[in-house]
């Protein structure tokens, strides 16, 4: 749905307003006269989410109508359906997403934060929101071990759809070396060394 509200005329008399929107869809009413003078918004439903339209509202007096004041908005369009994440080693995380099949959409805005330890946010990570038409992404070079929250948005004509978000951990670093210390009859100690920038929850 759309909402949109106008100023009264400036001066002269007027009988009610005419407010019209296109492209007109079925089930949306168009145009609304408005005969109460004081009541200068109005509310078109039934509209394609995601979709560009242009509202003009015009004062009438008796068969003359005043030159119409327009205005272009966009729906918010509907977020993406079905994320799905696969996780590559410890460094990227792959994102496929869908169109739902009801709207339009522009472009899909993506940011990915660091979950940290035990759920403390990394504010430093350093990769900026990306911004795709495609419906599929790769976070690379992330680190081994550690948890990120991605959000992905729609968006059509700057107006952004509610937000869905995902949770993935990258796999951790294999050990880099295993050593045998002790070997006897019932048992055998070995040892490893600490993957580098490993991350232990």
């Amino acid at each position: 749905s759309l909402e949109v509200s106008w100023g009264p005329v400036e001066s002269g008399q007027l009988d009610y307003y005419e407010i019209l929107i296109s492209p007109k869809e079925p089930q949306t009413q168009s145009p609304i006269l408005k005969y109460n003078l004081n009541e200068r918004s109005v509310q078109f439903n039934s509209l394609v989410p995601g979709k560009k339209y242009m509202i003009s509202v015009m004062s009438v007096k008796g068969q003359k109508k005043s030159d119409a004041q327009t205005l272009i908005q966009y729906t918010k369009p509907n977020p993406p359906s079905k994320v799905i994440h696969n996780v590559i080693g410890g460094r990227e995380i792959h994102l496929d997403w869908f169109k739902r099949d009801v709207g339009q959409v522009e472009e899909y805005s993506l940011s990915i934060i660091s979950l940290g330890i035990n759920g403390t946010s990394n504010i430093s990570l350093p990769i900026s929101p990306i911004t795709t038409q495609g419906t599929s992404y790769s976070f690379t070079q992330l680190h081994p071990g550690e948890t990120y929250e991605i959000t992905i948005l729609s968006r059509s004509g700057g107006v952004v759809s509610d937000p869905i978000k995902s949770v993935a951990t990258t796999n951790p670093t294999s050990v880099s070396e295993l050593f045998v210390d002790q070997v006897d009859q019932d048992y055998i100690n070995v040892s490893w060394s600490r993957p580098e920038n490993l991350t232990f929850n």
